[in-house]
C-alpha cells in the first residue's frame, strides 16, 4: 500500500513549483506575444501573458517525478501501470499541445474539437474503456457495452470544454479546477486507486501555487491550462472513482458539478436564444417557434462568473462564492463512498438549485414559461387531435392510479388495475369532458372538467369495488380523486396557463401601479391579471394616506417624499385609475406630485386606455 504521506508531498512539491515556474513561463508568453488583450468579454485591463498551462504542466511532471525518486512504492506502482499510464499521458499532452498552439496562433473550434474526441479514444483504451457502471456503491450495476465508448467520448471532450468555459474570470477556473481534483483524489483514494489519486492531488497542488500569480494579473491559465485540466479531470474521474472496474457516475458528477453546471446551462441558453415564440397578431393566432443559428461556438460574455460581477458582486466575492460552491459539492461527492444513499439527495439538491437560481437570478433566456417555449408545441394539430387527448388522460390516470397505490401502500391486481383506469375513463367520457378546448379554458370548463373527474372517479372506484374481496381503504379514493384532479385538470388548463405566463412576460416593460385600496382598485387587478393582452403588470397600490402596506398580496406605496424611491424601485411606468369620482378626485388631488405626474395614466373601466394622447397625467 502507498504511503499515505505521498499524495502530500506530492500537493507540497506542485504547489511550490506551480507558483515559482509562472516568472520563466510568463518571460517565454511575452517573447512569443502568447497575451491576452482585453475586449468587450474580459473584464482584465492591460495586456496579460496566458502561458500559465506551461508552468502548471511542468509543475505536475516534476512533483511526479520528485515523488518516484522518494517513494519506492509509488516508482512501483507506475511501473506497474506503465503502458495504461504512458497511453494517458500521451492522450493529455496531446490537449496540452492543442492548447498551447492555441495560445500562441489560435486554432478553430472544430479542429480543437476533433483532436479532443482522438485523445479521448486513446483515454479510454489507456483506462480499458467504459464497460459497466453503478449510479452510486452498492447500487445493481449497469452494463452499457459499446455505448460506453461513446459516453466516455462525450465525458471527456465536454470537461475538457467546460473547464475552458469556466475560464473566463482572474482566478475562477484555477480555483474550481483544484477543488474538484481534490475532491476526484479523495475518491480515488477510497476506493483504492492511489496512483490515479496521487496524480489528481498534485493537479489540485499545481493548481494552488498558480492561484495567487493568477489572481494578481501575473498570468492566465489560457487554452495552455484549461483544456489539458478539464481533459485530466475527465481523465481521473473515469479511471479512479470506479468500485471493482465500475465507475460511480453520480459521486464523478458532483465531485465537478461547477464546470459540468457551466456547460449545460452555456449550451442551453445558446439553444434557446435561437428559438423565438412569435407572437400571434390576433387573440386567436397561433404561436409559431421561429429559430435561427444556434452559435453553440460563440463566445459571448454570459457565463456564471460574468453574471455574477453584473449582479453588483466584486470579484473576491464572486469567487468565493463559486469556490464554496464547488468545495461543497465536492466534500458531498467524497462523503457519499460512506453513504451512497447522499447521493441522489446531493444531485437532487444541485439540480433543483440550478433550476431555480438559473432562470431566476442568472438567464433570463433560460425562462421558458415567460419566454412561451411550450405554446407552439400545445397548438400543435396532431396534439390537438381527440386521440392524443385520449391517449395522454389514460397515461394521466394510470399515473394517478399507481401513485395512490404506492402512497397508501395498497397492493391492486392487474385486472383491478385495468377495471379501475377503464371506468375512469368512461365516466370521464360519459360526463363531457371532451366537449370543452383546452385552448380557451375558461371557469365553465373548468367547472365541466372538475364533475367529470368526479363521475370518472366514482365510476373507477364503483367497478373496483364490484369484484370480490376488494376492500380499498378511504384514504385510497381520496389521494386518487386528487390526483385525478390535480393531473388532469392542470393538463386542460397547461395551455391558458402558460399563455398568461408568456404575456405577462412579454409586457414586463410596463409596470403598472393602482390607484386606491378599495373594492374597484381590487376589480382593476382582477382584470389586469386575468387579461394580460394589454401588457400591463401589476407591481403595487398607491394610495394617498395608507395605514396598510400590503393590498390583495402587492405593496401599498404611500404618497409623500419617499414615493419617486419607491416607484422607481418597482419600476412603475403606468398608473391605473379606477374611472370612479373617488379616484378621479384622488388624482386630481396627486396631479401635483411631480412622481405621479411623469406617470401615464390608464382608466379602468370596461376597457383600457389613454388617458390622453400624450399619455401623460
Amino acid at each position: 500500500m502507498m504511503n499515505p504521506a505521498t499524495p502530500l508531498l506530492g500537493l507540497l512539491v506542485a504547489a511550490v513549483l506551480g507558483f515559482v515556474l509562472v516568472y520563466p513561463a510568463r518571460r517565454l508568453a511575452i517573447a512569443w506575444r502568447a497575451v491576452d488583450t482585453p475586449d468587450h468579454r474580459k473584464i482584465h485591463k492591460g495586456i496579460v501573458p496566458r502561458l500559465g498551462g506551461l508552468a502548471v504542466a511542468l509543475a505536475i511532471a516534476i512533483a511526479l517525478v520528485v515523488l518516484m525518486v522518494a517513494d519506492p512504492q509509488f516508482r512501483h506502482e507506475v511501473s506497474v501501470a506503465w503502458s495504461p499510464a504512458f497511453l494517458a499521458g500521451s492522450a493529455i499532452a496531446v490537449v496540452f499541445a492543442v492548447g498551447f498552439v492555441d495560445d500562441l496562433t489560435g486554432i478553430g473550434p472544430k479542429a480543437k474539437f476533433v483532436i479532443e474526441c482522438v485523445a479521448a479514444v486513446l483515454l479510454l483504451q489507456a483506462i480499458g474503456g467504459l464497460q459497466t457502471v453503478q449510479l452510486v456503491s452498492g447500487g445493481p450495476v449497469y452494463s452499457i457495452g459499446g455505448v460506453g465508448t461513446v459516453f466516455g467520448i462525450i465525458w471527456m471532450v465536454a470537461l475538457t470544454n467546460a473547464v475552458n468555459m469556466v475560464d473566463v474570470a482572474d482566478g475562477v477556473a484555477t480555483a474550481t479546477s483544484a477543488i474538484a481534483a481534490l475532491a476526484l483524489g479523495g475518491l480515488a483514494w477510497r476506493l483504492g486507486s492511489p496512483l490515479t489519486a496521487t496524480l489528481a492531488i498534485s493537479m489540485a497542488g499545481a493548481l494552488a501555487g498558480f492561484l495567487p500569480q493568477n489572481l494578481k494579473h501575473r498570468m492566465f491559465l489560457g487554452d495552455s491550462g484549461s483544456l489539458p485540466m478539464g481533459f485530466a479531470l475527465g481523465a481521473i474521474s473515469l479511471a479512479g472513482v470506479r468500485a471493482d472496474g465500475t465507475v460511480l457516475v453520480l459521486p464523478m458528477i458532483l465531485a465537478v458539478s461547477l464546470p459540468i453546471t457551466e456547460l449545460v446551462l452555456t449550451l442551453a441558453r445558446r439553444a434557446l436564444v435561437a428559438m423565438t415564440v412569435v407572437r400571434p397578431q390576433a387573440m386567436n393566432g397561433r404561436f409559431v417557434l421561429e429559430t435561427g443559428r444556434f452559435g453553440f461556438f460563440t463566445a459571448d460574455r454570459r457565463h456564471i462568473a460574468h453574471r455574477l460581477l453584473d449582479l453588483g458582486l466584486p470579484l473576491p466575492r464572486a469567487l468565493g462564492m463559486l469556490a464554496c460552491t464547488a468545495l461543497l459539492f465536492g466534500t458531498l461527492a467524497i462523503i457519499t463512498t460512506e453513504w451512497p444513499s447522499m447521493s441522489v439527495a446531493a444531485t437532487v439538491l444541485l439540480g433543483a438549485t440550478v433550476l431555480y437560481a438559473a432562470p431566476r437570478w442568472l438567464y433570463e433566456e433560460l425562462r421558458l414559461i415567460d419566454r412561451g417555449t411550450f405554446l407552439p408545441f400545445l397548438e400543435s394539430v396532431r396534439l390537438r387531435s381527440r386521440l392524443t387527448l385520449l391517449a395522454v388522460d389514460t397515461l394521466l390516470v394510470t399515473v394517478a392510479w399507481i401513485a395512490a397505490a404506492a402512497l397508501e401502500r395498497t397492493m391492486l391486481s392487474r385486472s383491478m388495475f385495468a377495471l379501475g383506469i377503464a371506468g375512469t375513463m368512461v365516466g370521464f367520457r360519459v360526463a363531457g369532458l371532451y366537449r370543452g378546448s383546452y385552448r380557451h379554458a375558461s371557469l365553465a370548463e373548468v367547472a365541466r372538467g372538475v364533475r367529470a373527474i368526479a363521475v370518472g372517479a366514482l365510476v373507477g372506484m364503483t367497478l373496483v369495488q364490484v369484484i370480490p374481496n376488494t376492500q380499498e381503504p378511504p384514504a385510497f379514493w381520496i389521494i386518487n380523486t386528487y390526483l385525478l384532479l390535480t393531473l388532469v385538470l392542470g393538463a386542460r388548463l397547461s395551455f391558458r396557463i402558460l399563455e398568461y405566463g408568456y404575456h405577462r412576460g412579454q409586457g414586463g416593460g410596463r409596470r403598472a401601479a393602482i390607484l386606491g385600496t378599495d373594492h374597484s382598485s381590487a376589480l382593476a387587478l382582477r382584470d389586469l391579471l386575468a387579461s394580460p393582452g394589454h401588457e400591463l403588470r401589476p407591481v403595487a397600490f398607491v394610495e394617498a394616506f395608507s395605514l396598510r402596506s400590503v393590498f390583495d398580496g402587492y405593496p401599498v406605496v404611500a404618497v409623500h417624499a419617499e414615493t419617486r424611491k419607491a416607484l422607481d424601485a418597482f419600476g412603475v411606468t403606468d398608473l391605473v385609475v379606477p374611472d370612479t369620482v373617488l379616484h378621479r378626485t384622488l388624482l386630481g388631488a396627486l396631479r401635483a406630485q411631480p412622481h405621479i405626474s411623469a406617470l401615464r395614466v390608464v382608466w379602468f373601466a370596461v376597457r383600457f386606455a389613454p388617458a390622453d394622447d400624450e399619455g401623460a397625467a
